[in-house]
Parts: C-alpha cells; sequence; structure tokens
C-alpha cells in the first residue's frame, strides 16, 4: 500500500499558471488513391488550445475531418494547406483524412496543445516508489507459487460439469439470431453497432503490409509503411504505432486483406468480418456459460456478471473487436487445467497468447500453474510435441511484442487511457479520480486475496493481474472477458461469490462506472445503426 501510494505521489501536477504551447504531433506522409487515415489526436481534459496545421505538396482536394464520438466537429476539403484551431471539450479527438481516387500527396500534420503549464513536485519519487511496488508484487507471487507448489492443489471439473444444455444452447442461438439480423440490416458505412471503432478495417490492411514489408510492421509506424504502399485499399488508424497484435492475427484477416485489396465491396467484407466474429463470440459465450451456470453463487452476482460479460464480449464483437478468437483458447486452455492437462493446457494458452497479448498477459498464471503440474508428471512429459509448439509460439510473440513495445510505452500522454495506471497520469481524468479509482482497484484486490486463503491459485491470479492493471498505457472494455476465466477456478459458493465481487468491481473501475456496456447505451445504439444515412 505504502508503494502504491507513493507512486501516486509522484505523479501529483502543479499547475503554474502560465501557458504551454507542446507539439504533440509531427508527422509526414503520403496519401495515395482512396485512402482512408484516422489519426488520434488522444483524449483531453477540457479548456486546452489545438491548433492544427496541415500542409500538402499539391492542390489534390482531401476531405479533412475532427470528429469524437458519434459527432463530427470540423470537416473541410484541404487543398494546399489548412490552419485550424478549437477549444477541445472533456473528450477524445480523431482527425479523419479520406483520400479521393486522384490523390498521391505528402503530407505535413502538426498538432499544437496550448495548456496550463504543469509541473511534478514530487517526481523524484518515481523510481524508488516504482521498485518497491515492483519489488514487493513479485515476492507476494513469489511466495504464493512456493505455497502452490506445497500444497499441491487439485482442482476438479466436476464440480462444475453441466445438468441440461437446451435452454443455454437456445439463447445463444437466438441471441446469434438477433445481432445476424442487426448487423444484415445496419446502415453505418463500417458495418460495426456505433460507427467507431475501425479495427476491422485496418487489421486486413496491417495484414498486406506485414506480407509486403515484414517484421517491420511490427517496428515501423503504419503511417510509414503505407507512405511506401499504392495499393487499392488502404486504411490506417494509429498511424503513429506500428501493428501491436501479435502475428497470429494476420491469420484471422487474411482472407478479407485479400479479397479488399482485390477490389471486393469493402462493405460485404466487413459485414463479414463481423459476423464471424459473433459466431466465434456466441461459441465463447456457450462454452463459458456452460460451466460457470452450475455453479453455486448468490443468483444476483451470477446475473450481473453475465450481463457483463456478454456486453463487453458480444457487443464489442458486433463493433468489429476479434478479442473472442483469443478467449476461446484462453476458456479451452483454463478448462484443461482444471482437467489437469497441462501440455494441452499450455498449448491453448500460446495460441491465444498468439491471437492477442492481452491473454498472455492476463492468464499467464494458468500456464505458469499447467507447466508446474507437468513438472510433477515427470520428465517424459516434456517431449510432448505440443510442448514444442507451445515454444515455437511464444518464441515468436516474445520476439514480436519486444519489436513493438518501444512504442506501446513511449506512447504520447493524450494517449494514456487507463483510468488505474499507477505510473503515469490519465490523459482525461483528474489526479484526485485517479488516485480514487487506483486506491479502490488495490484495496478491493487485496481483501479479495486475503477472503481467498484457501485457493492459492486464485491468489495468484488475482495478485499477478495487478501489475498489468497498473502498468497498461491503456485499458479497453473489450479485455474484461479475460477476467471472467478466473471464476472457474472457484471451489466452492463462497469463493466464487467473492471473485464475482472482484470481477465486478474491476470491470466498472477499468470501465469508468461501466459507462461503455450501460443497456440503455446498447439499445440506442441499436436505433441508430437502423436508420437510414
Amino acid at each position: 500500500m505504502v508503494s502504491v501510494i507513493l507512486c501516486l505521489l509522484s505523479l501529483y501536477p502543479l499547475q503554474n499558471n502560465i501557458n504551454e504551447k507542446r507539439m504533440i504531433i509531427d508527422d509526414s506522409f503520403r496519401l495515395t488513391s482512396n485512402e482512408v487515415l484516422h489519426y488520434g489526436l488522444g483524449a483531453f481534459r477540457g479548456g486546452e488550445n489545438i491548433s492544427i496545421l496541415i500542409e500538402k505538396q499539391t492542390m489534390t482536394p482531401v476531405n479533412f475531418s475532427v470528429v469524437t464520438y458519434g459527432k463530427v466537429h470540423f470537416m473541410q476539403e484541404v487543398g494546399k494547406s489548412l490552419n485550424y484551431s478549437f477549444v477541445a471539450s472533456t473528450d477524445y479527438y480523431e482527425a479523419y483524412f479520406e483520400a479521393g481516387p486522384q490523390t498521391n500527396d505528402r503530407v505535413s500534420f502538426k498538432v499544437l496543445v496550448e495548456s496550463l503549464e504543469e509541473s511534478s513536485p514530487f517526481a523524484f519519487l518515481s523510481l524508488p516508489a516504482k521498485l518497491s511496488f515492483f519489488f514487493s508484487w513479485l515476492l507476494l507471487c513469489f511466495m504464493l507459487v512456493v505455497c502452490i507448489h506445497r500444497s499441491s492443489p487439485k482442482p476438479l471439473l466436476n464440480r462444475i460439469l453441466p445438468k441440461n444444455n437446451h435452454v443455454l444452447i437456445l439463447f445463444t442461438l437466438l441471441s446469434l439470431l438477433f445481432w445476424c439480423i442487426i448487423l444484415s440490416i445496419n446502415n453505418h458505412q463500417l458495418g460495426t453497432l456505433e460507427n467507431w471503432y475501425s479495427d476491422h478495417a485496418r487489421n486486413p490492411y496491417s495484414t498486406m503490409l506485414f506480407l509486403k514489408f515484414g517484421l517491420r510492421v511490427f517496428s515501423s509506424p503504419l503511417s510509414q509503411l503505407s507512405s511506401l504502399d499504392f495499393s487499392p485499399y488502404k486504411f490506417v488508424t494509429w498511424p503513429e504505432m506500428p501493428h501491436l497484435y501479435p502475428a497470429g492475427s494476420f491469420c484471422i484477416f487474411f482472407p478479407f486483406g485479400f479479397m479488399l485489396e482485390n477490389g471486393f465491396s469493402t462493405i460485404v467484407i466487413f459485414k463479414s468480418e463481423i459476423l464471424l466474429f459473433v459466431v466465434v463470440a456466441h461459441c465463447c459465450l456457450y462454452l463459458f456459460l456452460k460451466h460457470f451456470w452450475e455453479l453455486n453463487s448468490n443468483f444476483a452476482l451470477k446475473m450481473l456478471a453475465i450481463y457483463i460479460f456478454y456486453a463487453v464480449l458480444v457487443v464489442y464483437a458486433v463493433n468489429g473487436m476479434f478479442d473472442a478468437f483469443a478467449l476461446l483458447f484462453s476458456l479451452v486452455a483454463a478448462l484443461l487445467f482444471l482437467r489437469e492437462k497441462p501440455a494441452a493446457s499450455i498449448l491453448f494458452f500460446t495460441l491465444s497468447t498468439t491471437l492477442k497479448y492481452q491473454a498472455g498477459i492476463f492468464l499467464f498464471p494458468i500456464a505458469l500453474l499447467s507447466l508446474m503440474q507437468l513438472l510433477k508428471t515427470g520428465k517424459k512429459s516434456f517431449k510432448d510435441w505440443k510442448l514444442a509448439v507451445s515454444f515455437g509460439l511464444l518464441t515468436v510473440d516474445t520476439y514480436t511484442a519486444f519489436l513493438s513495445a518501444p512504442a506501446l510505452f513511449n506512447a504520447r500522454s493524450q494517449l494514456i487511457m487507463n483510468p488505474i495506471n499507477l505510473f503515469n497520469m490519465h490523459s482525461q481524468i483528474s489526479w484526485c479520480i485517479q488516485c480514487v479509482l487506483v486506491l479502490l482497484a488495490f484495496t478491493v484486490t487485496m481483501m479479495t486475496v486475503n477472503m481467498l486463503e484457501q485457493n492459492k491459485a486464485l491468489q495468484f491470479l488475482l495478485v499477478f493481474s495487478l501489475f498489468p492493471c497498473f502498468l497498461m498505457p491503456y485499458f479497453q472494455p473489450w479485455y474484461l472477458p479475460f477476467f471472467f476465466v478466473y471464476t472457474l477456478l472457484s471451489q466452492n459458493r463462497r469463493e466464487l461469490n467473492i471473485t464475482l465481487v472482484w470481477v465486478i468491481a474491476l470491470s466498472l473501475i477499468l470501465s469508468l462506472g461501466g459507462l461503455s456496456f450501460n443497456p440503455l447505451q446498447v439499445f440506442n445504439n441499436i436505433i441508430a445503426a437502423l436508420r437510414p444515412t
């Protein structure tokens, strides 16, 4: 607790009542025929003066707009140059460039922010506080691993085998049918529920860049690589970042990227992608509920947990997020661990990590516990082909993560959007609110760990989760389903209730009150998607 408080104190901002101008973006890239480029300006607290300067080499017009969620603040056709300023509100802003069919132009894009200068009078506490927290966390994890090794727990899966699947199958199929209908009549140009998220439009293009530039996609900004490419389909988001997903993601998006590059209808391909994501999300939903529903727990807690799981899994799949693929492998890995099949569990863990780094980050303890199970079975088990495949995949994942890590951890302050980041100020919320959220997350986690004294494996999972939650520059709501995998390790009603309280509390904290899965918001988004454009 002391190290957490010191870390927060080191972030304390002191305003000096002096205006300060900072260049937050200074980039140059080439726009080619029909290219779409979305540049994240970042999240702002409100009151900052934002100045945008665009200079082009030719007079060929390019459509430019500044947007926030659900609103276009500025739109103009840019000829040779543009100078635009505005006062930011408390929101996240993006700049959209849309090129015409005759475009082949080099663009200089600069963004300046004028705001009150801030200093950190207690910044000298940062390094000792970080080291203290890290070593305390590492020591606690080590102690729990030693306890697990000595106690040799044997989780039993037979306690969670389902009695009847008919209702669950019907619910899953009806849900899938509903979202398929919504998807088929959706009028948004990206095919998504909210017409805001665009991962499904970017990732096929990133896949084609990988085929052309190889491993450079993991270390070079995408705008730099796209400037060297003249493909007929180009959709770039987060252009200052490299491809931030593992190599396995290319296997999902290659067919779609190939079709888009060869002139297939974009809206048909986008909806085909989303349909695939929704189907896989419902496979996850069925597999999870099949084992979760029969667990004995408080009914209200169980229903609330199921709703949150459904919303952050299925609704974001309809928004073009492919995390369901990694979650499916993660669920299988956890169930294989419970069946005491460690080699197979490790294989499915590595498959999930090869699709999404977050699966490896949050479920690493299950892989470690599976490895401990394996050690007890004897040396012959290490000759299993599953371990050789796992080792190869993890080597590739580690290398690509190493290539991408500098860009991720050197992200601009405007892109720090994790409300419980312990080492950086959130770009939007105040220091006081961030302190409350961090301390709340830490307190809830440690109290939960203390109450789960009979389940060292679950304690280890919760303690381990603290570090990535506090370290990640940004945390998205669609990462939350990975936490629900933890509930499958509960041994009795009391443990499950305690774990559910923790999962629900952390979901609300990390999503800033659960606004992203508010049922009224989801309903309004469905209505908006069905309106004629």
